[in-house]
């Protein structure tokens, strides 16, 4: 006697895993991860400097304000 597996209604999965997914979008948006380790006071006047763009109608995150940081100050031609 066969058992008969009944298909789930709706759209089919596109990605096996959520770091399948993950990893289509930074592909997609021509992006690479990259983690950094801040001293503490470094990270807090990071925090502050975002929550201060966001109340000032800018709303970067932190990883727009370290890209623009990069760019202007340390890729910049000379």
């Amino acid at each position: 006697m066969a058992i008969t597996v009944a298909k789930k209604p709706g759209r089919p999965r596109v990605y096996a895993s959520e770091a399948d997914k993950q990893a289509a979008y930074l592909e997609r948006h021509g992006k690479v991860q990259c983690n950094v380790t801040l001293p503490k006071d470094i990270a807090k006047a990071l925090d502050a400097y975002v929550a201060r763009s966001a109340r000032d109608g800018e709303a970067l995150t932190k990883s727009q304000v370290v890209a623009k940081l990069l760019r202007t100050q340390l890729l910049r031609k000379r």
